[in-house]
């Protein structure tokens, strides 16, 4: 049976519409409030610092109000130095935060690479690797979460000798695994190792103040936008259906 003009109608505009109720943000969404509820049921803590790690929570929206009502959806933190909390953000592709598109982007920039222990380098590769490690998060074994997040968090901090490690991070990298796949250390060489990852669906969640000022002493978080379709390419999928419909009626004439 073919569809008829009427139901492919109707599931373009339920197709529209759901875009429209995403509850993670819009890919085409550049501020907003966000929400932040807390680390993920079940999330483990970095041993002896109480530090949560894995995915966490939030609500995004409009406002405060309009977050409040909306689903959460998961966030990764790679500011570790910093407190979360609920505010303003501005979105940031990772294009805008390597090549320093706009202040927030610069600011941001400036203290990933400028803080003491930073890495004083920040590539597309590098956030891509971070990325991975949130989908493997995302999609693996919830006991490998905290090993994976210090692995995340390492990606953009050095220690003396220049090799990953957090100031002030002791052992961590050492943590072990039910796996035994090597801990913290092991996860780090495989996002390395994976860079080339596409990560063209997250998005980075910089805390702003009400003059869209960069808030420094706010977390910074990574998490998954709804992809919207291009305009072009929407605009293909319209005339398209209008074709069938065309069609349609001309069979029926």
């Amino acid at each position: 049976m073919r569809p008829s003009f009427t139901s492919l109608a109707v599931a373009s505009a339920f197709f529209l519409s759901s875009l429209a109720g995403a509850q993670a943000p819009l890919s085409t969404d550049t501020h907003g409030y966000l929400d932040f509820i807390g680390a993920k049921s079940g999330a483990p803590t970095v041993s002896g610092t109480g530090i949560a790690t894995g995915p966490y929570n939030a609500k995004f929206g409009s406002s405060a109000a309009n977050a409040a009502g909306k689903t959460a959806f998961d966030v990764y933190c790679f500011d570790w130095l910093s407190n979360a909390g609920d505010g303003k953000v501005q979105i940031l592709t990772f294009s805008d935060l390597v090549n320093q598109n706009g202040a927030v982007a610069t600011a941001l920039y400036s203290k990933i690479t400028g803080s003491a222990g930073a890495s004083n380098t920040l590539t597309l590769g590098t956030l891509n690797s971070a990325a991975w490690l949130a989908n493997s998060m995302n999609a693996g074994v919830q006991g490998l979460w905290d090993e994976k997040h210090v692995a995340l968090w390492n990606l953009f901090w050095k220690d003396g000798a220049g090799s990953p490690g957090m100031p002030g991070e002791g052992n961590y990298r050492g943590i072990t695994d039910p796996n035994n796949t090597g801990g913290a250390l092991y996860w780090y060489n495989q996002a390395v190792a994976n860079s080339g990852f596409d990560a063209s669906s997250y998005r980075i969640f910089a805390p702003v103040d009400d003059q869209g000022r960069f808030v420094s002493n706010r977390q910074v978080f990574m998490g998954q936008v709804t992809q919207v379709p291009e305009p072009a390419s929407l605009a293909l999928v319209v005339a398209g259906l209008v074709g069938l419909g065309s069609a349609a009626r001309r069979r029926r004439a």
